[in-house]
């Protein structure tokens, strides 16, 4: 296993603000990439429900979720936000 920080991975993968890239392994056994995202503290988010602009983190999802990125050259790359996945509420709720 391979960690690293490497700057301007964010532009690369398309990881807007206000998430940002913590940690990335190189796992050579599985020929994969593990990007591990977190968001910024009290960043704001607009609302999945109702789509007000600007909600603050009122609680973390259950559980971390893993998503399937496109290869970066013939690699796999996985993004796990290891810090969970953030919901809000609006004030339409």
């Amino acid at each position: 296993m391979f960690a690293a920080k490497i700057d301007g991975f964010e532009e690369l993968l398309h990881i807007p603000e206000p998430w940002y890239i913590d940690q990335v392994e190189f796992n050579v056994e599985a020929k994969q990439l593990d990007v591990y995202v977190k968001f910024r503290k009290r960043a704001l988010f607009p609302c999945s429900d109702f789509g007000a602009p600007d909600q603050p983190v009122k609680d973390i999802a259950a559980k971390d979720r893993t998503w399937r990125h496109l290869n970066f050259s013939s690699i796999p790359v996985m993004s796990t936000p290891s810090c969970l996945v953030p919901t809000v509420g609006s004030v339409t709720e």
